[in-house]
């Protein structure tokens, strides 16, 4: 359908909606182009990290980052310009496919000593710059704390999780006159082993102490770390220094409905940071920050966060036919979302009660995307689904990506009407990434929001690492503004 024809009948159904006193849902479409960077080509990317860096206001030029994780286990960060938002032509996202064919690609090498072992980068995480912490303790003596540093922690298949501290204590790495960002980044330590590869990591910040918790697996393990301020040496007049100490550690048990002795093991994490708005909202409901699991049984599991930071509570219920291999919460639209081997998106909203009496949507999305993007009707082959992000959310809708092993990224809109949730495929909007991967990571990267003609008009990034390299597509979002009579 041309993009005339779509407008006239948006605008019929507006017109038709709004006379009858109705809501106006938002009419959604994008556009985007896919570049391959060619220093990635070959080269499986197992995780990735993507963000914009704050620079000044008004300047010309705004810069972005990119740390990846490969297969190789080397960690690399790629960044690159682009003009500010005065000149995007939103009509023509072609165009934008030149804002990053002149990046500069950096090789983390500082390892501070440490032996480092080609094993894969399976998960990231970003734990940024903190403030200034009182340090009590009398044993070691007191002080201000030096600011907590901005870190980016790799899980690996080596069993550890190594941690890169950026040296310059900044949490904004400023370009130099070339346009150019000088990396400070070294290796302060390596936590673990674990009982298996870390597959994944999530964080959560304390509110009352701005102090992060880390949560990693490995196998049918969750260890648990807490960032502690603490002397370095003996002499009471040294600085108090920050630096992960393993707290604890949480096994899971077999299933024996799964009838697998393996069936334990767990592949991905997720954290609710926040209270979700259609929780309850008595005064004692202090504990409903949730920590989620999935694993290689299907399973999806649930514990109550204690403001101490441990875990109780805990719950499991049956998700998935086979493994799953992603979690995404949605805190503003307050949802849980899963993906699977099965090729199945489920998303459950969150709220207080039993983990098993959560209701939501599920969606198959091999049956979804027939036709679309190459995918045939005829063909045998079963996508799963490997990766997830969020393109955009607010308490009315959600925007979703979902990364599979056909190399197909698939775009979803969430939405909920009368409490029930409903998924949708924007189908002229599937993106093939390359040709026979498995999207192993994506990440979204929010560039312009601005109002043009009475629409919005939104411009992402969407970073994909796949088993064949790295690759950015640019997306567009044109949507009417949601209206109320």
């Amino acid at each position: 359908m041309c993009t005339r024809r779509k407008a006239i009948i948006a605008a019929f159904l507006s017109s038709f909606l709004f006379k009858r006193g109705a809501t106006v849902v938002a009419l959604t479409y994008l556009q985007h182009c896919i570049t391959s960077l060619p220093l990635f080509e070959g080269v499986g990317v197992t995780s990735i990290h993507a963000a914009c860096i704050e620079g000044q206001k008004n300047q010309e030029m705004q810069f972005y980052s990119i740390h990846v994780g490969t297969k190789r286990g080397s960690l690399k960060r790629v960044t690159w310009s682009a003009p500010a938002d005065s000149d995007i032509d939103i009509d023509d996202v072609e165009k934008r496919a030149d804002d990053y064919l002149n990046m500069d690609i950096h090789d983390y090498a500082d390892t501070n000593g440490f032996a480092l072992k080609p094993y894969p980068i399976y998960s990231m995480i970003h734990i940024p710059k903190g403030k200034n912490h009182h340090h009590h303790n009398n044993e070691e003596g007191g002080g201000l704390c030096s600011t907590r540093p901005e870190s980016i922690l790799c899980g690996g298949g080596d069993r550890y999780i190594t941690v890169w501290n950026n040296m310059e204590n900044n949490i904004i790495q400023k370009p130099t006159r070339n346009g150019r960002i000088q990396d400070t980044w070294q290796i302060v330590n390596q936590l673990g082993p674990h009982t298996g590869w870390v597959k994944d990591m999530v964080s959560y910040s304390q509110p009352s102490t701005d102090t992060p918790l880390l949560f990693s697996i490995g196998c049918n393990c969750i260890e648990i770390w807490k960032m502690n301020c603490k002397h370095g040496s003996k002499s009471k007049s040294a600085s108090p220094q920050w630096s992960w100490q393993h707290d604890s550690k949480l096994e899971i048990e077999s299933s024996l409905e799964f009838g697998c002795t393996l069936s334990s093991d767990l592949l991905c994490l997720g954290v609710c940071n926040k209270r979700a708005k259609h929780r309850s909202t008595s005064p004692t409901d202090t504990e409903s920050v949730y920590l989620f699991a999935g694993g290689v049984d299907g399973r999806l599991h649930r514990w109550t966060l204690t403001l101490d930071g441990s875990l109780k509570n805990a719950e499991h219920r049956s998700a998935h036919q086979g493994r799953v291999n992603g979690i995404l919460v949605c805190e503003d639209f307050n949802v849980l979302a899963s993906i699977g081997s099965d090729g199945v998106l489920l998303c459950k909203s969150m709220r207080d009660g039993p983990f098993e009496e959560w209701t939501g949507v599920g969606l198959d999305i091999n049956q979804a995307i027939i036709g679309a993007a190459c995918m045939e009707e005829s063909s045998d082959f079963t996508v799963k689904v490997t990766s997830i992000c969020c393109l955009r959310e607010n308490d009315k809708e959600a925007i979703l990506v979902v990364g599979c092993s056909s190399g197909l990224a698939v775009p979803l809109e969430l939405t909920r009407l009368d409490g029930v949730l409903n998924l949708k495929v924007l189908q002229e909007s599937v993106m093939k990434f390359e040709k026979e991967c498995t999207i192993h990571a994506l990440e979204v990267i929010h560039r312009i929001t601005r109002s043009k003609n009475g629409r919005i008009h939104a411009y992402y990034y969407l970073i994909a690492g796949t088993s064949e390299g790295l690759s950015i597509g640019s997306l567009i979002m044109k949507n009417h503004p949601v209206m109320e009579k």
